[in-house]
């Protein structure tokens, strides 16, 4: 016999999938989770073989053009956190390794959270200091990236 449309859905009404809980979370919500989750797992399993090749003396910095201040925006911290004094404002581009440069940021951070003052404000300087005077022209007339992380009295030391 020929088959004629149900007058009734194989769907769920409440918009549920067929098969799924209608309390479970949407299944692009779970793999958005699942996924951040297995990127910070590998950003530390990562972090801490480079910081042992780091500690070794092994480590090659792997060099290319960075914007500090969206490179430290990636590390994934507050953004009360990030810089809030540039000295020139803005940062030219740097040659820089943005993974070790995130590591060291984030290791720095962490450590005036942990050992500033209780109640403390977190707050993040970046200048480029030229060569000093008299400095040869050349490849050791290298400019100083200095980058202070410092904790501040204040609200706000426990994030």
């Amino acid at each position: 016999p020929p088959r004629t449309p149900s007058s009734h859905s194989a769907r769920p009404s409440d918009g549920a999938s067929p098969g799924r809980s209608p309390l479970a979370p949407p299944l692009p919500s779970v793999l958005r989770d699942l996924s951040a989750g297995l990127r910070a797992t590998l950003d530390t399993v990562m972090g801490e073989a480079m910081a042992r090749e780091v500690a070794q003396g092994t480590y090659t910095p792997r060099l290319e053009p960075v914007r500090l201040d969206e490179t430290l925006a990636l590390s994934g911290l507050d953004p009360a956190l990030r810089p809030c004094r540039l000295s020139p404002d803005p940062l030219p581009l740097l040659a820089l390794d943005p993974r070790l440069l995130v590591h060291v940021y984030r290791n720095a951070v962490s450590n005036a959270l942990k050992y500033g003052q209780p109640g403390g404000t977190v707050r993040t300087e970046v200048e480029i200091l030229p060569p000093p005077a008299g400095t040869p022209v050349g490849p050791a007339a290298r400019a100083e990236l200095v980058m202070r992380v410092i904790n501040e009295a204040g609200p706000g030391h426990d994030r």
